[in-house]
């Protein structure tokens, strides 16, 4: 009964054509060839699903049935990679296939072959393995398609993979050893050649079969590194030198992915050498070789202990060397990733060898470090930073940056640089539980000792690295050190006691008079609003109440921000029980905005206070939250306060690093953006509607843009209907905001389906607007924008952009000789879709 249901099932699909029959019929073929026995009929199941392979298949236009040709061609590839009783019908067939032509057809052949050779096996592949080799290589070394190469280094992976299948003796004899040797035989030919394009590409074929597992990688590099290294020496052409070095890397490695005995005990038997090659690049004038050679030692460095101290020191005087004297950014990058694995492995080395010497440079006076290949003050700062992943080498650097920034003059860089360094190096290694130890011990104290005593001669950049760095240290740490930092900036900002002694002169949330010390309000919002707040953390009130009044009394804007911040940071956070009477206090503020002859400043400030204080209870979904949306809304329409409102309600949408985020344990409740979208998209378009004044009509407009900012296209797409209109008239206004955002909902509405269906209604109104802001003078951004809008309009139906283009393309003239580069590219690319509109070939 078996036999003849598989004979049946044979005859059945005999030239069965229809593609949603084959879907099936590949699928019931898989399980047919699973779970029967196929006995005399294996070639005739072989045949009889082989002879739709290479699948060409072309779906309709409209495609009715969703079937493409990937789909049938996964289908056949898995019956044909179900058996091994196939394997003397198929891998003829696939070396015919090779060979072909038709480029689908070979990435279909390689990809199937990959399938198939695990399942084939080694005995099976034994046979052919030479003639498949020839014709990767053919396709690998001399082919011109890409796509090709990349299929055939990956089906001769998969090929090496299997033939590496239960070996366990590099040495003794196997299908795998033999014909790496005759690989070899051809290589060697290869690398006496000075071609190097053809010495790249044979290369890589040795490369992947290193990268295959480490079996394939031991036969490999045991002939390889000491050929290439042999070759190296002999030659005399540059560009073959660096080609040489450059694949000796790629081999080392490789042997680095794989870190296993077998493998660098290879690498250990050629060390010397390898060592003594490095070392006379690393020396070599020519920045390409030196460059090849730093790359070199950190490839070494990644195989697991093969260098000792004394080798790893004799590679960190030159890499200093090189820090030191040469200026060339390729070179530095690369020295500074080889000095990051040398930390990894030997900090004191690095720090004796590479980073004292780096400060001493620093110490030097100007005019003993300046000539054209000598490295600026600025950029050794930068590579000690980028160097410093350990506990070891933060110390020395910390303590010159804080003994800089104490410096009233001669300082060797900016405040800015040296801040901007310390909290680039904390950022880095916030993972690290030894250097974020030695932050909360060291670095923290001192940051609030600098506070104290360098208060004004710190820049708002200064404040806001500074802040950074006591951010990390409360997100990243536990609870008890949290609430120790608390305490500390509670007793330094509020009661003016560092370390139990009392401060008569830095008082900032009492002596608000100080702007000096107010410009460090920044540091308080980073660790009240970030540490996990609880019932034994005392004077949230005495904060909240302080800082309420710098905010309602101070005259300086960024200052009311910083404070503004730090409230709606603690509202977001704190219990019901300790926000209602704040709120209270809150709601006056409310009723002086209503208050006529108010001044424009005092606006100003409440509107930031407020819109902040709204943000915090929006991402909470506060129950006065709406209370709140609906009083700014209401502002809108009011003189002097409803541009103001308006201008600030991007805060309410907007995610910030250094507030209300979840890194800072803030309370964001899931799909804020679209809730607040949706509960008063209504409101906005009738306000629009029924407002007589332009002024007003754009705060309504901005508020409405700033809304649907950061929405996802499904909660978009609905609403457009009602509001595209309001959108395009929005361009009209002077607004770069609103216009840009107005311009990038209709960019994404052309590469929509409904939302191109949408756009087609007003072409009258977008297509002039497009080309007036084509040539929009004050904003390069807004005209590179407009430029690309036209672009996609441009993949509208035909018949109805076509009454346009003429009058698009006379007005692209002109931009064609816009002043910037990007935006003249930009014209020539949508003038030129322009041009092609109902020409015959255009899509």
């Amino acid at each position: 009964m078996k036999s003849d249901f598989v004979h049946g099932y044979i005859q059945t699909m005999d030239a069965e054509k229809d593609p949603r029959n084959l879907i099936l019929a590949f699928q019931i073929a898989r399980k047919i060839i699973d779970n029967f026995s196929l006995g005399v009929f294996v070639e005739e199941m072989f045949e009889v699903v082989s002879c739709y392979f290479p699948v060409s298949f072309s779906p309709p236009p409209d495609n009715p049935h969703g079937i493409t040709k990937q789909d049938l061609v996964l289908s056949l590839r898995s019956c044909l990679s179900a058996t091994p009783l196939f394997s003397e019908y198929c891998l003829p067939l696939l070396l015919e296939k090779l060979t072909s032509d038709i480029t689908s057809a070979q990435i279909d052949s390689l990809q199937t072959l990959a399938e198939c050779a695990p399942v084939y096996g080694t005995a099976a592949l034994k046979e052919y393995i030479s003639s498949f080799y020839s014709c990767l290589r053919k396709e690998v070394v001399d082919g011109d398609s890409e796509e090709v190469k990349r299929e055939s280094l990956k089906c001769l992976s998969c090929l090496i993979s299997t033939l590496s299948t239960d070996i366990t003796d590099i040495s003794s004899s196997s299908v795998l050893k033999s014909f790496i040797e005759e690989i070899f035989s051809e290589y060697r030919i290869y690398i006496l050649k000075s071609d190097v394009k053809i010495l790249y590409n044979a290369s890589s074929l040795l490369h992947c079969i290193c990268d295959a597992n480490s079996i394939a990688c031991c036969m490999v590099l045991e002939t390889a590194v000491p050929l290439v290294l042999l070759q190296y020496n002999n030659q005399t052409q540059i560009n073959c030198r660096r080609c040489l070095i450059d694949i000796l890397n790629m081999f080392i490695s490789c042997a680095a992915r794989h870190n296993t005995e077998q493998v660098l005990k290879i690498i250990l038997i050629h060390k010397a050498d390898l060592i003594s090659t490095y070392t006379e690049l690393l020396l070599a004038r020519d920045k390409d070789i030196s460059c090849y050679g730093i790359r070199g030692v950190a490839a070494i460095l990644k195989c697991n202990n093969v260098l000792s101290e004394s080798e790893a020191e004799l590679f960190s005087k030159h890499i200093a060397t090189i820090l030191l004297s040469n200026s060339d950014k390729k070179i530095r990058n690369e020295c500074v990733i080889t000095v990051q694995l040398l930390a990894s492995q030997f900090p004191v080395i690095v720090k004796s060898e590479i980073q004292t010497k780096l400060i001493e440079k620093l110490n030097q006076d100007q005019m003993e470090i300046d000539g054209d290949s000598s490295v600026s003050k600025e950029d050794l700062m930068g590579i000690i930073t980028s160097i410093s992943h350990h506990k070891l080498l933060l110390t020395d650097i910390t303590y010159f940056i804080f003994l800089q920034l104490n410096q009233q003059k001669d300082k060797i860089c900016s405040s800015e640089v040296l801040t901007s360094c310390l909290c680039s190096m904390v950022e880095n290694n916030k993972t690290n539980g030894d250097v974020l130890d030695y932050t909360n011990t060291s670095i923290v104290p001192n940051i609030l000792q600098l506070i104290v005593d360098q208060y004004q001669s710190l820049t708002s950049n200064d404040i806001e690295h500074l802040a950074t760095i006591l951010r990390i240290s409360c997100t990243n740490s536990s609870s008890s050190i949290c609430e120790g930092l608390y305490k500390q900036i509670v007793d330094l900002f509020l009661h003016g006691k560092l370390k139990g002694i009392t401060l008569k002169d830095f008082q900032p949330l009492q002596n608000r008079s100080n702007k000096s010390q107010l410009c460090s309000l920044p540091l308080v919002t980073a660790v009240v609003c970030s540490v996990p707040l609880s019932e034994t953390m005392v004077n949230i009130d005495d904060i909240v109440s302080s800082v309420m009044s710098i905010c309602t009394t101070t005259d300086d804007l960024t200052i009311c921000e910083y404070g503004s911040k730090c409230i709606a940071g603690l509202l977001n956070k704190l219990t019901e029980s300790y926000i209602e009477g704040i709120l209270m206090d809150i709601d006056k503020l409310w009723d002086g905005l209503f208050t006529v002859n108010q001044s424009s400043e005092n606006v100003e400030r409440s509107v930031i206070l407020l819109t902040w204080i709204t943000k915090a209870l929006v991402l909470r979904n506060h129950c006065k939250a709406k209370e709140y949306i609906q009083k700014l809304l209401e502002l809108l329409s009011v003189d002097i306060v409803g541009s103001i409102v308006a201008e600030y309600f991007y805060i309410i949408v907007t995610q910030y690093k250094d507030i209300l985020n979840s890194e800072m344990r803030a309370d964001i409740k899931m799909f804020y953006h679209q809730r607040l979208f949706l509960e008063n998209k209504d409101r906005l378009v009738t306000d629009y509607q029924e407002s007589e004044s332009g002024a007003i009509k754009k705060n309504y407009l901005i508020v409405l843009s700033n809304l649907m900012k950061p929405l996802q296209k499904q909660v978009l797409l609905p609403e457009l209907p009602l509001l595209l209109p309001l959108l395009i008239h929005s361009l009209v206004y002077e607004d770069r905001n609103l216009i840009q955002v107005t311009l990038t909902t209709i960019q994404s509405l052309c590469e929509n389906k409904e939302g191109s269906l949408l756009l087609c209604k007003h072409l009258d109104s977008v297509i002039p607007q497009l080309l007036q802001l084509s040539k929009y003078l004050s904003d390069m951004k807004i005209r590179i924008s407009a430029l690309k809008c036209l672009n996609t309009v441009s993949h509208l139906p035909s018949h109805l952009i076509l009454p346009y283009r003429n009058t698009v393309i006379k007005s692209l003239v002109q931009v064609l000789d816009d002043k910037k580069r990007l935006v003249r590219n930009e014209a020539v690319t949508a003038r030129s879709k322009w041009f092609l509109i109902a020409e015959p070939g255009s899509s």
